[in-house]
């Protein structure tokens, strides 16, 4: 345990180079990749609910009250894993549908040790963002992994305020282009098709997942409910 999150810091430093390198350069269908992606992404969930948590304590106490059942920290930190492992799922189905060759272990393996690496750096580059920008023109703003972002104050529709909130989600817009090319390029490398394919497959894969986030959402709730005591102990 004390050596995966050196070697995870390396990779990921190696990954944010050059991704398509990367993904090309990664034996993703050997026997242990599966397994080392799986405790990447396991140590990228421990480190983004780690980042959640300390962006609940800095949220001011005068918001955290009227948005409390928006911020369910159960559900914060549950709703992105479910829905991460839902759509790789879906992501390796539309795949195989399209005449993708690469196996079910083979698609784990690479988009499990992609998303370890996206889904903490993109919650906390937003975070970053979102306290800059609190600072700048006082909005509240809380970030939900990966890329999910809830306005907790009405926007000043100033000049100042509107071109400020537009270079924000400027930025935001290229960190989530950035998120789904990752996926195109992992996708592309594993199932071994044209890009027009894996476009299809990644974005009838993410369609299906918003259409289903309502019911992911509900999961959660009915699974950690009776566990909100020791979760509250917890965290």
């Amino acid at each position: 345990m004390l050596e995966l999150p050196p070697a995870y810091a390396r990779e990921w430093i190696r990954y944010l180079r050059s991704p398509q390198i990367f993904v090309k350069e990664v034996d993703l269908a050997a026997p242990e990749a599966a397994k080392l992606s799986a405790k990447y992404l396991g140590f990228a969930f421990l480190l983004t609910s780690a980042i959640v948590l300390v962006e609940l304590r800095l949220l001011p106490e005068e918001l955290t009250g009227p948005v409390a059942k928006a911020i369910q920290k159960d559900q914060l930190i549950f709703s992105y894993w479910l829905s991460t492992l839902v759509f790789v799922l879906l992501a390796h189905v539309a795949s195989k549908s399209l005449s993708g060759q690469g196996l079910l272990r083979t698609t784990l393996a690479g988009l499990f040790r992609v998303y370890s690496f996206l889904i903490p750096a993109t919650t906390l580059t937003l975070i970053a963002l979102s306290l800059i920008q609190g600072l700048v023109i006082g909005n509240a703003w809380f970030v939900t992994p990966p890329l999910g972002v809830l306005l907790l104050e009405p926007l000043d529709p100033s000049t100042a305020h509107l071109l400020f909130f537009a270079a924000f989600f400027t930025v935001y817009f290229y960190l989530a282009l950035f998120f789904f090319l990752c996926t195109l390029w992992t996708l592309h490398e594993i199932h071994r098709f044209s890009y027009v394919r894996t476009l299809v497959a990644a974005s009838s894969s993410l369609l299906v997942l918003l259409l289903c986030q309502p019911l992911i959402v509900f999961c959660v709730r009915k699974v950690f409910d009776p566990l909100e005591p020791l979760i509250k102990l917890l965290l």
